[in-house]
């Protein structure tokens, strides 16, 4: 898996899917959290204005009990998007169902 990572990075393959399956196989099978944050982080990088990929990226970091990474990639990335909807909308939904009053009150307004 990480030999075809390689082969991404250097230009061989552009395709963001194959960061995306190799960084949950990587956690999924090999229980390598750091690779696969490591690799979503990269390929977020790479394809900053993918909104699909940077919801699907910040529903792994909430998968995963990653709060602060997650907060970090949605306050960056709704800052670089103009179209940000669904972004807003997943990061909502977290909020409403496993964070505080308060910030969801926030949300609202």
């Amino acid at each position: 898996m990480q030999a075809g990572i390689r082969k991404s990075e250097k230009g061989q393959m552009e395709d963001r899917e194959i960061f995306e399956s190799a960084a949950l196989m990587e956690y999924h099978v090999s229980k390598q959290l750091g690779f696969a944050n490591k690799s979503f982080g990269l390929t977020h990088a790479r394809f900053p204005e993918e909104v699909d990929f940077a919801v699907r990226c910040l529903t792994f970091l909430m998968s995963v009990n990653d709060e602060n990474n997650a907060r970090a990639l949605f306050e960056i990335a709704t800052a670089t998007f103009n179209k940000a909807r669904a972004l807003w909308e997943r990061w909502a939904r977290y909020e409403y169902q496993y964070g505080y009053l308060e910030v969801a009150l926030k949300l609202e307004k």
